[in-house]
């Protein structure tokens, strides 16, 4: 490769790390949005109804004097689970991840900032 070469290559670089730079792109506007919702709703929605079908299967596999403490067990451990979720959990997955580098949101615990124009996506 003689010099010419790779100047022009380092200048084709630099052009391409400028248009690169330039380009905004608006993840809450974007047409992929809806269907990043429509996928969580889908998801959370499946392993809301998996709850109620493990308390079914616990259910029939014991004494019908039982029956009932063993429904009430899967309530109350669902009622924690979205209880923990919303303290913890949306702030961890949904939260900004700039300061772990995108690993762990680290906002919008206990529901903080949302409704204040704050958008999550």
């Amino acid at each position: 490769m003689n010099v010419t070469n790779g100047q022009d290559m380092e200048a084709r670089l630099r052009a391409l790390e400028a248009a690169l730079a330039s380009l905004h792109i608006d993840h809450g506007t974007s047409a992929t949005s809806p269907l990043k919702h429509i996928w969580e709703l889908q998801s959370s929605s499946h392993i809301f109804f998996m709850q109620a079908g493990f308390a079914l299967v616990e259910a029939g596999t014991c004494r019908s004097k039982n029956v009932i403490s063993i429904l009430m067990k899967n309530f109350i451990d669902f009622i924690v689970s979205a209880v923990l979720w919303y303290t913890l959990g949306f702030g961890l997955a949904f939260g900004n991840a700039v300061p772990t580098r995108g690993w762990i949101g680290t906002t919008h615990f206990l529901g903080s900032g949302l409704g204040h124009g704050t958008a999550v996506s």
